[in-house]
C-alpha cells in the first residue's frame, strides 16, 4: 500500500494566516540520482479550506481532527463488519491515514507526532521577506491552461505580493491550475523543519 512521507515543512505567514508548505513524497516512487524516495515542496492541501492555499491556525488543527475523526468512524464501520479488525489507536495514526514522518514507518506515527510535527512548522513560520533575506525565493507557477495576461512563472517578492498574486491565480486558472516553487536550498536547509 502506498502512503505520504512527510519530510520537512516551511510554513509561510501571510497577514494572519499560512501558506503551509511541505516537502513530502509517496513511499513507493524513487529518484534514480540521487537513489532515493522522490520528494517535492508543495502547499499542503489536506490542512487547508477547499477554496484556498492560505489557513488560520485554527483551520490546520481543524482539519488534522476531522481527519482524525473520520479516520475513527471509518475504522469504526470496518470493526462492525470484521470482527478482527482492531481498534483505532492514535499510536498507530499513520497506519489509518496512510502517512509516515520521515524515518518512521506509518505503524511508527502517532497523531501526537504529527501533530507536533505541524506545531514546528506554525511556530517557525517566516514571511516572504525573510525568506528572501535568507536566500529562499518563492514563485507561483501555471500547471494548466495558458492565459497571456500572467507572466509564468512569477516571482513573490513581499508577503502583498504573495496574497495578490495568489488571488489572481486563483481567479485565473483556479486552486488545481497552479503551484508554488522554492528556490534556493541552502536557504531552504537552514529554515525548514521536520
Amino acid at each position: 500500500m502506498s502512503y505520504r512521507i512527510l519530510y520537512r515543512s516551511l510554513f509561510i505567514k501571510a497577514e494572519g494566516q499560512y501558506l503551509p508548505m511541505i516537502e513530502s513524497g509517496d513511499n513507493n516512487c524513487w529518484e534514480v540520482s540521487p537513489r532515493r524516495r522522490a520528494r517535492d515542496w508543495h502547499w499542503d492541501r489536506s490542512v487547508t479550506p477547499n477554496d484556498t492555499p492560505f489557513a488560520a491556525e485554527t483551520d490546520i488543527w481543524a482539519r488534522l481532527a476531522e481527519d482524525r475523526a473520520s479516520l475513527i468512524k471509518s475504522n469504526e464501520e470496518w470493526c462492525q463488519n470484521y470482527p478482527d479488525w482492531g481498534v483505532y489507536d492514535d499510536q498507530q495514526y499513520g497506519y489509518y491515514a496512510s502517512v509516515a514522518l520521515e524515518g518512521k514507518h506509518t505503524s511508527q506515527t502517532s497523531y501526537t507526532a504529527v501533530q507536533k510535527f505541524y506545531q514546528r512548522a506554525l511556530t517557525k513560520a517566516k514571511t516572504v521577506e525573510e525568506l528572501m533575506v535568507a536566500g529562499v525565493w518563492l514563485y507561483i507557477r501555471q500547471r494548466t491552461k495558458h492565459d497571456d495576461s500572467l507572466k509564468v512563472p512569477v516571482a513573490i517578492k513581499s508577503t502583498a505580493d504573495l496574497i495578490q498574486v495568489t488571488t489572481d491565480f486563483l481567479a485565473a486558472f483556479g486552486k488545481q491550475g497552479f503551484a508554488y516553487e522554492m528556490i534556493g536550498e541552502e536557504g531552504i536547509a537552514r529554515l525548514a523543519v521536520k
